[in-house]
């Protein structure tokens, strides 16, 4: 026996109590220290690829920079004014974003950036986009590479976090080590209005479905 606090008390009671608290605090630092880690883990791996590096030609022969698309949402598609399948991708990113807008409130600007800046000249920009008639819509040329990059790395993000989940195969969760300027092309972006990539759709999918995906997203 010993007294504790002038209390007779077991010495089996006291070293109990010892190692219940010990252990839970123990325990308690344990877990926090876990969910710090896996706070950064998260940010690691949830890290979003951005726009910030944007600088090209705009429509009307203007320099255009991320910083004009900062505090709203784009809908960003990619592609060569020469193909025919890509001038109607323009028209229905801009119908989607007309539609999401409606349904959502927030303005939703469609940008065109071609990866075809040998052929597609400021000129080409001007008729596609009086062509398409969305007073927002901007068309882009000149180096795009940065922005494709960044594109290349989010669909691969995606496409890894599906595969690893399906699969629970730890091989994809660094995505595709080299970027297909083509399979980029094939989907459609949402930025969000801090610049950063947020979601992603094949470029193939009907307008209905394309802006009722963006006015969900946009929501969220």
């Amino acid at each position: 026996m010993m007294k504790v606090m002038g209390v007779e008390v077991p010495y089996s009671y006291v070293i109990g109590t010892a190692l219940a608290v010990g252990l839970g605090a123990y325990t308690y630092e344990y877990f926090q220290v876990a969910r710090e880690l896996d706070k950064q883990l998260a940010q690691s791996i949830m890290h979003r690829p951005s726009i910030r590096s944007l600088s090209m030609t705009d429509q009307s022969g203007r320099e255009f920079t991320a910083k004009q698309l900062s505090g709203r949402w784009a809908l960003l598609d990619t592609g060569s004014l020469h193909n025919d399948c890509d001038v109607r991708g323009i028209n229905a990113i801009c119908r989607a974003a007309e539609a999401a807008q409606q349904r959502t409130g927030a303005t939703i600007t469609p940008v065109f950036l071609s990866t075809d800046p040998r052929r597609d000249k400021v000129e080409d920009l001007q008729r596609v986009a009086g062509a398409c008639g969305h007073p927002g819509l901007v068309a882009l040329t000149g180096d795009a590479d940065g922005v494709m990059e960044c594109a290349h790395l989010f669909k691969s993000q995606q496409k890894a976090q599906v595969l690893a989940a399906v699969t629970g195969d730890e091989k994809y969760k660094h995505g595709d080590d080299v970027m297909d300027a083509s399979y980029v092309s094939s989907f459609v972006y949402l930025i969000a209005p801090n610049g950063e990539f947020a979601k992603l759709w094949p470029k193939d999918v009907s307008i209905a479905l394309l802006s009722d995906a963006v006015a969900r997203a946009v929501k969220e």
